[in-house]
């Protein structure tokens, strides 16, 4: 008898270890990436802003004093793009196909998923993604982007 209440006293600590070690109550799996993205912020600057800071840079100082005062789908006739999500939109697909478009153009290729970091690679220059909620976040060379789900 002494020697079944050891093996059960084993088992429940056994047991209460490795729910001990399991996950905690705030880890998460990383959410499904899979679905549409638009660029929320290029380089720290809102769509808007980085528009108004090219259209002024192409016109000079005149249209610099003018862009101030156009909207955002003005700025984006100026700028001849059609909607914001020609000027920057991502698809990740559920077959781990990748598309962007820049500026009208689209580009293809794949993408990996391991716990909240993302990577996204064309033509052979993976980008690598941080994960967090719906918003996917990357910075490479110069350039920094953040990316929110539609």
């Amino acid at each position: 008898m002494k020697k079944l209440i050891a093996l059960l006293l084993i088992a429940v600590l056994a047991l209460t270890c490795f729910v001990a070690c399991g996950k905690k109550d705030g880890d998460k799996a990383a959410a499904d990436p899979v679905g549409m993205y638009v660029v929320k912020t290029f380089n720290g600057k809102t769509i808007e802003e980085y528009l108004k800071d090219y259209v002024a840079a192409q016109g000079g100082e005149q249209a610099a004093a003018l862009v101030e005062s156009l909207d955002l789908d003005t700025l984006l006739q100026v700028a001849g793009i059609e909607s914001v999500d020609d000027f920057i939109s991502m698809e990740l697909k559920a077959d781990g196909t990748a598309t962007i478009t820049m500026t009208g153009e689209t580009e293809t290729g794949t993408w990996t998923q391991d716990g909240s970091k993302v990577t996204v690679t064309i033509d052979d220059d993976p980008v690598e993604f941080t994960q967090n909620g719906n918003e996917l976040s990357a910075e490479k060379d110069d350039m920094s982007m953040v990316f929110v789900k539609k």
